[in-house]
């Protein structure tokens, strides 16, 4: 986790130090992306939103959809609404999956989800908080576990857009400074890195590295 964190710090830096010598980043960007938007007409935004919603769902990297939304519509609102379709998309596969595709999954992911499932029983919106905002595992994994366990999806939903909020603002504050060149927006998202970083590291130091330390030792009952 560390060399994670150093590794994004400095990659962000970077960032700003091109910015500052004038080798990235374009002012018109944010502009050519709105004009862009709205050569696509009414259906520009829906169609964007779809998008974005499937392939969250498929378990696709969530950061880059805030990153797009960042560029397109700035940092608060492109985390919020990011975080939005994410949340649908998680929601989407949830459904998908209760109603076509349950035992596959369960035959496939068997320990997996068993993990999960276990650790998200009991107080689930908190422990599904902090899975998106660790994240510990696959957050395609996740939603699958949440809907083969029947995890109540109001629990589900709600810790899912909590938990994704902190990094979906630190992405989205990435791709509004790089498409506005606004290096403010880009330190901005690394004191929100660092902040995400400190809250996930409480988070797994009590409680979620205890909870999952337990489920390790214990064995995965038989499945037929």
């Amino acid at each position: 986790m560390l060399l994670k964190s150093f590794v994004f710090g400095i990659a962000i830096i970077s960032i700003i130090a091109l910015l500052q010598l004038g080798m990235i980043g374009n002012v018109d960007l944010h502009e050519k992306l709105l004009v862009l938007q709205a050569k696509a007409g009414i259906w520009g935004w829906p169609i964007f939103c779809v998008v974005c919603v499937v392939f969250t769902s498929i378990g696709g990297a969530r950061q880059i959809v805030a990153l797009a939304c960042g560029a397109l519509i700035g940092g608060v609102s492109g985390a919020f609404i990011s975080t939005l379709l994410t949340t649908i998309g998680a929601l989407l596969t949830i459904l998908f999956i209760r109603f076509f595709g349950g035992d596959w999954f369960i035959k496939k992911y068997q320990r997996k989800i068993w993990f999960l499932s276990e650790l998200l029983k009991s107080h689930t919106w908190a422990w599904i908080c902090a899975i998106r905002l660790l994240p510990v595992g696959s957050n395609l994994l996740t939603n699958i576990a949440a809907a083969v366990s029947f995890l109540p999806l109001p629990s589900v939903l709600f810790g899912s857009f909590v938990g994704y909020l902190p990094q979906m603002f630190l992405f989205s504050f990435i791709g509004a400074g790089v498409a506005q060149e606004d290096t403010t927006k880009l330190w901005l998202s690394i004191v929100l890195f660092i902040v995400s970083s400190l809250m996930g590291s409480y988070l797994y130091k009590h409680g979620v590295k205890d909870k999952i330390i337990a489920l390790k030792q214990q064995d995965m009952p038989n499945v037929q």
